[in-house]
C-alpha cells in the first residue's frame, strides 16, 4: 500500500489514466512496485454520462489507492470547431497540451500506458497514410518527458495479468465504433491478419529497425531551431533525401515538399514559398525557414516625435534625426510600396527603396516589414536606415527632432 501522505511535489511520476483496461493497469503495476506517483485524467464530455462515470472511476481509484489526481475537463466540440480538426484529434491535442505544460513547468513524466498491439497498430496505420521514417519508427519507449514502460507487453498479457488480480476497469463504448480509422483497423483488417497467421513479428522488427534509422537522422541532421532555421543552400542540396524529409517534417514545412524546396533553392534570390504555416526565403546563399506570424499593419505601430539637443544625437541607433525646419508638414508612418524612391542621405539622385534595401543587404523575408516616414513632399526616411538628403541635419540646422517607431 502508498503512503499517504503523497503530495503532487513528490510525484516526479504522473500517469495518464482513461479508466481503461491499459491505463489502470499501469496505475496498478506502478503501485505494486511502490514507486511515487499521480493520476492525471482527462474527462473530453463526448459521451456524456459514460464520461462523468469515468472521471468517477479513476476517482475512486486514486482514492483507493491514496495517490494524488488531476482532472481537467474539455470542450473537444468546441475547439474541434475553431481548429477545424476531427474530433479525435482535437482531444490529443488538448490532452497533450495540457501533458506538456506539466512537463514544462513542473518537470514531470507522464506515464502512458501503450503497449505492444498499439504499437504494431500505429505502424499499420502510418503504413496505411504512407508515413515517412518518422511515422514508421512510432511510439518511442522514451521521448521529451513521455514514458511508455509497457511497449514490450502485448495486451493480452495485460489483460490475463489483470484479471488474475481482480483489478477493476471501464471500456469505452467509442473503441468499437468503426468511425475512426485506429477502429477500423482494429476491428476490420487486424483480424483479417491474424486469421492468415500474419507475421507480426517481423512488423516488430521494422518499428525497432525505422527507430534506429530515425536516431541516425536525428543525430546527421542539423538543428532544429523554435521558430526560425537558416541552411545553406549547398548544404540543402546535399543533404541525402531521407535527412531533407526528416528536418522538413521537424520544421512543420511538411515532408512532401522536397521537390519545391529544390525549386527554391536554384530559384533567384527572393523566391518565397509558403506550407503548413512556416515561410520559405530564398535569401542568395541560404535558406531561411520561419514560422508565419499575423503580419502587422501601419495601424499597430506608433510614429514618436521629439525635440532634441545635438549632444543627444545618436547615429548608431535606428531612430531618424532630421532638420525640422526642412519637413513639410505632419509626419507619418506606412510601409513602403514598389515604385517608392527618395534621395538617401549623401546621394544626388533618386533611388528606389527596393533598389536602397537590396543595397543594404536587407534580407529578403524582412524587406516587406519595412517602413517609411513621410511629410507633405514625400518620404522623409527609411526607419532604421536613412533619412533622406533633403531633412538632413547640418552645421546651419536650429532644431533637430528624433523620429522613432514603436509596436503598440
Amino acid at each position: 500500500m502508498g503512503s499517504p501522505d503523497r503530495t503532487y511535489e513528490n510525484s516526479h511520476f504522473w500517469i495518464a489514466c482513461s479508466g481503461g483496461l491499459d491505463s489502470v493497469f499501469a496505475v496498478r503495476i506502478f503501485h505494486q512496485l511502490n514507486i511515487p506517483f499521480g493520476i492525471l485524467h482527462c474527462n473530453f464530455n463526448l459521451r456524456g454520462q459514460e464520461s462523468d462515470q469515468d472521471e468517477q472511476f479513476v476517482r475512486s481509484l486514486a482514492i483507493e489507492l491514496r495517490v494524488p489526481i488531476r482532472v481537467k475537463s474539455f470542450d473537444v466540440k468546441a475547439y474541434k470547431q475553431n481548429q477545424n480538426v476531427n474530433t479525435q484529434l482535437a482531444a490529443r491535442q488538448l490532452r497533450y497540451t495540457w501533458f506538456e505544460e506539466l512537463i514544462k513547468n513542473e518537470s514531470a513524466q507522464i506515464v502512458l500506458g501503450h503497449h505492444r498491439d498499439d504499437q504494431r497498430e500505429t505502424f499499420m496505420l502510418q503504413l496505411l497514410r504512407g508515413a515517412s521514417v518518422h511515422g514508421l519508427a512510432c511510439m518511442p519507449s522514451y521521448r521529451n518527458g513521455f514514458l511508455r514502460p509497457f511497449l514490450h507487453l502485448a495486451k493480452e498479457e495485460i489483460q490475463s495479468i489483470s484479471l488474475h488480480n481482480n483489478w477493476k476497469w471501464r471500456d469505452d463504448s467509442s473503441n468499437l465504433s468503426d468511425q475512426y480509422a485506429r477502429n477500423d483497423l482494429r476491428l476490420k483488417l487486424i483480424p483479417l491478419l491474424n486469421k492468415n497467421e500474419f507475421n507480426w513479428s517481423a512488423i516488430d522488427d521494422l518499428i525497432s529497425g525505422y527507430q534506429e534509422l530515425l536516431g541516425y537522422l536525428k543525430s546527421s541532421t542539423l538543428e532544429v531551431e523554435q521558430n526560425e532555421q537558416i541552411i545553406t543552400i549547398s548544404e540543402w542540396l546535399g543533404l541525402p533525401k531521407l535527412n531533407q524529409n526528416e528536418f522538413l517534417e521537424d520544421i512543420s514545412f511538411g515532408k512532401n515538399n522536397i521537390d519545391l524546396v529544390n525549386q527554391l533553392a536554384t530559384a533567384n534570390k527572393g523566391a518565397y514559398a509558403l506550407r503548413n504555416g512556416v515561410e520559405l526565403w530564398n535569401e542568395g546563399e541560404f535558406l531561411l525557414f520561419r514560422k508565419q506570424h499575423p503580419s502587422t499593419t501601419e495601424k499597430e505601430f506608433s510614429l514618436n516625435v521629439e525635440r532634441i539637443n545635438k549632444t543627444e544625437v545618436d547615429f548608431n541607433s535606428r531612430d531618424l534625426y532630421l532638420d525640422e525646419d526642412k519637413i513639410n508638414g505632419g509626419l507619418y508612418l506606412r510601409k513602403w510600396r514598389s515604385g517608392d524612391a527618395f534621395v538617401p542621405l549623401g546621394m544626388r539622385g533618386k533611388k528606389k527603396i527596393s533598389d536602397f534595401l537590396k543595397d543594404k543587404k536587407v534580407l529578403s523575408s524582412n524587406k516587406e516589414s519595412s517602413f517609411v516616414v513621410l511629410d507633405g513632399e514625400g518620404i522623409v526616411g527609411v526607419v532604421g536606415y536613412s533619412p533622406a538628403e533633403r531633412v538632413k541635419i547640418s552645421s546651419s540646422t536650429k532644431q533637430i527632432i528624433k523620429v522613432s517607431v514603436e509596436l503598440r
